[in-house]
């Protein structure tokens, strides 16, 4: 992989577990975000969804003013972090209290050719997380286990049938206010769900390869196996409706791909950790 980070005890612990803990965000820039995010709340607000982004808003207006102020923030503070990396978009992302409010294990879209490059996801949030509000969890090292599109809108993931035990599993970590993640968009993540009185909130920036073009991956409902390959830019990301295919782009080529669950019994054995179990029960994360 290519050196992402300044620090290499942290490209280390990136490149083995796919994602690193790192301080993200100074109190002021903390304050300074959440007073933006108040600006903007009554929009979100909107979504009757337990957890949401400024994306799924559908307000292009917002969306774009949103990724430009909080994209400003983020990039500046992160400033001696990282080799050059390209931003793509940025939100806030909101878990509002209640069921519902858990985001189930997954992986994040294709976005680059990972042979070659690298995208992810820098995620801060804007209070502590922990178990009451949700915090984010992890299954260490499932970035290299198998190689795999993932694709819009939905696909068979390797690991489908396990998704729901996976959080008895993963590797849960809280954070203080202003602490994130690099992620990379193929390790397996979630959060739980939110038991607090409060919303808890969050900003998240695309990142991904300098020098690597974009890509986009769609499965069209209809077709067993067709995929869509498109080249796409960051203001396309911007301009993505839900579950449809990029607005007037058409695709580079078109290849019929098959998804494969991989066998339980070696999925068990490669990532799922009977320590962490324990861990994770005395916690009360599971």
């Amino acid at each position: 992989m290519e050196n992402i980070f300044l620090d290499r005890k942290n490209q280390a612990f990136f490149e083995k577990n796919g994602y690193v803990k790192l301080k993200v965000l100074s109190d002021k820039a903390v304050e300074y975000l959440s007073k933006i995010y108040l600006k903007y709340e009554k929009e979100h607000l909107k979504i009757s969804t337990r957890f949401h982004s400024t994306s799924d808003t559908s307000n292009k207006s917002l969306i774009q003013n949103v990724n430009i102020e909080v994209k400003e923030i983020l990039l500046s503070e992160t400033l001696g972090l990282f080799h050059p990396i390209k931003s793509l978009i940025a939100n806030f992302m909101i878990k509002e209290p209640g069921i519902n409010s858990e985001v189930a294990a997954h992986q994040d879209w294709t976005f680059v050719n990972e042979e070659k490059g690298f995208s992810g996801n820098l995620w801060a949030g804007l209070q502590d997380t922990n178990h009451q509000n949700g915090c984010m969890f992890f299954l260490p090292g499932s970035h290299n286990f198998t190689k795999s599109l993932r694709v819009s809108p939905s696909y068979k993931a390797f690991y489908e049938s396990l998704r729901f035990e996976i959080p008895k599993y993963a590797k849960y970590e809280p954070t203080k206010k202003g602490e994130g993640f690099l992620i990379n968009h193929a390790v397996v993540h979630g959060s739980g769900v939110n038991l607090s009185l409060k919303s808890r909130k969050a900003v998240l920036l695309g990142v991904s390869s300098k020098s690597e073009q974009l890509l986009h991956y769609y499965k069209p409902e209809k077709e067993k196996d067709l995929i869509e390959k498109y080249h796409i830019e960051p203001n396309d990301i911007i301009n993505l409706k839900k579950d449809q295919r990029p607005e007037n782009l058409s695709p580079i080529s078109k290849f019929n791909y098959e998804f494969k669950e991989l066998d339980v019994k070696l999925i068990k054995n490669k990532l799922f950790s009977k320590k962490q179990f324990i861990i994770n029960k005395l916690k009360g994360f599971s």
